[in-house]
């Protein structure tokens, strides 16, 4: 039941979350230092015991970000304003006369803001085509981008050669011709709430509490409480927020979304059945999110709601009225 660690939007700066898959070599302590995150961090945020990874493993990373950017996949690097090939040699790493044969440049090796660069050998350069291509996200399924383009879910598998129903967030998925060519995806900014709104929480369904917030007899803490209903009943936003985080990547939650509220609150909403929000939509409080399930690490339909301000978890019975 237990979320550690959620330092998301402020007035003053912002942060938000990225998934990323462990790689071969991927360590705790070099993702650490990739993305500036401590490994204690790392572990409280997606439940880890040990610091063992495996090889496709998803893991939820805290990400500060100042202004919007294209994360670079491994194996690439992009040219940044006024860069040099020999700046970009110290940076990389990769010797300047490596990178000039593995990109086929030609004197006098002029370079300009934005150029995609190879840094590693049969490594495939992003290739933006004629085709309209959809960009998997967070909670992207087959299913679900079929019905936001009006395409078949076999029409799509056939497309893109697919063999079964998985996707990778990141993939490009090839939907059909378009008239013009594509362009590179851009990052949709976070959006930002006033940070001095009042908050006044109202309850996200209706329900017998089986489990209240704190320390129960046997050790283990609730930082949260449990709202008993049956699957499908609709859940709504408890105040106005910001979807900044969706998906299944937190240890036994199952499906999650979480919402930003003013006053560094953050609400946070678990072993969800079906979701209707997007990553950065904006919610007004009473508007449907999500559906109770029995996602996760539960054995009956119910919802696991948590209410935060900064990283301190509050009691949710002191903050709503049930009645």
């Amino acid at each position: 039941m237990r979320i550690l660690g959620f330092l998301f939007l402020s007035f003053f700066s912002l942060s938000s979350f990225a998934q990323i898959l462990v790689q071969q070599g991927d360590t705790l302590y070099s993702l650490s230092r990739q993305h500036g995150i401590s490994v204690s961090e790392i572990q409280a945020l997606n439940h880890l015991s040990d610091s063992n990874l495996k090889i496709g493993q998803t893991l939820l990373i805290e990400k500060s970000i100042s202004s919007p950017s294209f994360q670079e996949p491994k194996g690439i690097t992009t040219v940044k304003q006024g860069e040099t090939l020999s700046q970009i040699s110290q940076r990389t790493g990769v010797s300047d006369t490596y990178l000039i044969r593995l990109n086929a440049l030609t004197p006098p090796y002029a370079l300009r803001e934005g150029q995609m660069l190879k840094l590693k050998d049969n490594f495939p350069m992003p290739q933006y085509s004629a085709n309209k291509t959809h960009i998997v996200q967070q909670g992207d399924t087959l299913f679900s981008i079929s019905r936001k383009y009006a395409i078949s879910v076999s029409e799509i598998k056939n497309r893109n050669q697919l063999t079964d129903n998985t996707l990778k967030i990141g993939q490009v998925l090839v939907l059909g011709e378009s008239s013009t060519p594509s362009s590179p995806p851009q990052i949709k900014p976070p959006q930002i709430l006033p940070y001095d709104t009042p908050v006044n929480f109202s309850a996200p369904l209706q329900g017998k509490i089986i489990s209240s917030f704190g320390v129960k007899s046997n050790g283990l803490k609730n930082e949260g409480i449990n709202i008993e209903s049956a699957k499908g009943t609709p859940v709504s936003a408890i105040e106005k927020g910001i979807v900044v985080y969706l998906g299944n990547g937190m240890k036994g939650l199952g499906n999650v979304v979480i919402l930003k509220h003013s006053q560094n609150y953050t609400s946070v909403y678990a072993h969800l059945d079906q979701t209707s929000v997007s990553y950065n939509d904006i919610l007004n409080k009473g508007d449907v999110l999500g559906t109770v399930g029995l996602s996760g690490k539960v054995t009956s339909p119910q919802l696991h709601l948590e209410i935060r301000q900064k990283i301190s978890p509050k009691n949710p019975l002191k903050l709503i009225d049930f009645q």
